[in-house]
């Protein structure tokens, strides 16, 4: 479990140190919307998008469920719900865990 978040700026400053071109910030911030825009509009017209063996991600619909409300503590119905899903892809799995 991770437990801090990498920001922005440490991602890019990631990208621009492990990058064998040279690249600026401004360059990889557009490439890093680029990619973030590109894979909504792809996910808002059905398909699932596989961003370069790191993750495939795809909107899938949740059921309908029973849950209970916090604050009264009462039965209620969760509607039906579409959410977008991520499954990291192997060879980035095996990377990072080993397995």
């Amino acid at each position: 479990m991770a437990k801090t978040k990498l920001t922005v700026p440490e991602l890019i400053q990631g990208i621009q140190t492990n990058s064998t071109v040279d690249v600026d910030v401004k360059t990889v911030r557009a490439v890093l919307d680029a990619l973030r825009t590109t894979t909504a509009e792809k996910l808002k017209e059905g398909f699932a998008v596989n961003v370069w063996n790191i993750a495939t991600v795809e909107v899938v619909t949740a059921k309908a469920r029973r849950g209970i409300n916090p604050q009264t503590k009462k039965p209620i119905e969760i509607p039906e719900r579409e959410k977008v899903k991520a499954k990291a892809a192997k060879p980035f799995n095996r990377e990072v865990v080993g397995e």
